[in-house]
C-alpha cells in the first residue's frame, strides 16, 4: 500500500526524491516476494543412479522455477503497485452530484 501511494505522489509530483522512493519501494516489495524462494529446493532427480547427472538435473529444475517466479514477481508487483497508484488518483472517478441530494 505504501509503495502505491509513494508511486502515486511520484506520478502526480514528478518530484525527483519521490520518484527514487517509489523505485525503492517497489524493489523492496519485490525482494519481499522472492525472499522466501531459498526456504526449499526441488530435487525431482534425486533417486536417480549417476548422482552427478541428478545434481545438474536438480539444479536446472531449480534455476527454472526460481526464474518462472522471479518473471512473474516482476511483472505483478510493478502492475500491483500501479493500479493501487490509478485507485489514489480521483480523476480516474468522475463523480456525480445528485441535485436531489444536496441541500
Amino acid at each position: 500500500m505504501i509503495a502505491g501511494v509513494l508511486r502515486y505522489l511520484a506520478n502526480q509530483s514528478s518530484n525527483i526524491a519521490l520518484i527514487v522512493a517509489a523505485n525503492v519501494a517497489s524493489f523492496g516489495l519485490l525482494v519481499y516476494c522472492l525472499s522466501y524462494i531459498n526456504a526449499w529446493t526441488l530435487q525431482p532427480f534425486h533417486p536417480m543412479k549417476n548422482q552427478l547427472l541428478a545434481r545438474w538435473l536438480n539444479f536446472a529444475a531449480n534455476f527454472l522455477v526460481i526464474g518462472g517466479t522471479w518473471i512473474v514477481v516482476s511483472m505483478s508487483v510493478p502492475a500491483a503497485i500501479d493500479a493501487m497508484a490509478r485507485g489514489q488518483d480521483k480523476s480516474n472517478f468522475p463523480v456525480t452530484v445528485d441535485p436531489s441530494r444536496e441541500g
